[in-house]
Parts: C-alpha cells; structure tokens; sequence
C-alpha cells in the first residue's frame, strides 16, 4: 500500500513535503514508509545486480546491462528512490543497518564487474572502489536532472549507452 503510494504519486514536489512533515510530527510513520521503500528496493535491485554479476556476459557486456538495469531502476521508480536516497537517515537503526547492507552488497557485486574490466585493461591504475563510486555516483545523480518527457528527452537504455560509451571510450 505505502509503496503503490509513491508509485503512483508522481509529483516530488509534494510528496518530500510530506515526508518532511511526517518525520517531524511521527517519526515511525516516516520510518515504516522509508523502511517499505528501502526493502523493496534493497532487495530487487540486489537481485538483478547478482544475476548480471554471475551470468557468463563478457565483462563489458555486465557492465552494459549493470547500468541499464540501474538507470531503470532509477527511473521507473524515481520518486521512492528519490525519497529514499535523501531521506534514509530517518529509518530506526534496524532498517539503517539492512540498507547499508544492502548497499554494501550492491556495490561490491557492481565492483565485481569493474575488476573484471580492470583484468581486462579499463580504467588501468585506477581505485577499482572509487571507480565503482564514481559510476554509482553518476546514475544516481539522474534523480536531479531527469525528466520523463520533453525536448530532448531521453529514456533509461539511451542513458545507460551515452553512460557506458563514455565509460568505455572517454
């Protein structure tokens, strides 16, 4: 019920206020959708991660699908992962601790991938943890600037190829 909530809620605008609202006058209202929102996430996202991680893709095909997946997730479900990206400070130290977890499980099978294009001659000298970061980092900045229509709009799969020719050729 609280996630369809977010689903189908389209307008962040109204629903950080609300979530801002919440936390100031019932914390643990804010904290059961937060928690909603990060397992569900937690655990889909992960999912997917480990099947890319452990298919017998090419390394940079893994990559490829790694952001395809991500960027997709990103978009499809922008609003609840927007306020779940922000907002996680308000879960209990329970659900805190699952989504570092999860967190910490995603990203070493997301680093998987990067080692394995390490091996293979990418990113040569680089931090292979601060590579995976900084690819992190860049889809999940898409929350800030991405549109579902418009000029010049581009879906997730356009973005996840702009991202990895980027990644790949410089």
């Amino acid at each position: 019920m609280i996630i369809f909530f977010f689903h189908r809620y389209n307008d962040l605008d109204h629903i950080a206020p609300l979530v801002y609202k919440m936390a100031q006058n019932n914390s643990n209202q804010t904290a059961e959708i937060l928690s909603a929102v990060m397992e569900q996430s937690v655990l889909e996202i992960n999912k997917t991660i480990r099947e890319i991680t452990n298919s017998n893709l090419t390394p940079e095909e893994k990559l490829k699908d790694a952001l395809n997946n991500h960027l997709g997730y990103l978009t499809e479900y922008i609003d609840s992962v927007t306020i779940f990206l922000r907002e996680f400070r308000y879960l209990p130290p329970k659900n805190k601790e699952i989504y570092i977890k999860g967190r910490k499980l995603y990203e070493s099978l997301f680093e998987k991938i990067v080692c394995e294009l390490q091996e293979k001659g990418h990113f040569r000298g680089l931090n292979t943890k601060i590579v995976t970061f900084g690819i992190l980092g860049m889809c999940n900045w898409l929350i800030v600037w991405h549109k579902d229509s418009g000029p010049g709009h581009l879906g997730p799969r356009q973005i996840a190829d702009i991202f990895y020719r980027l990644l790949m050729t410089g």
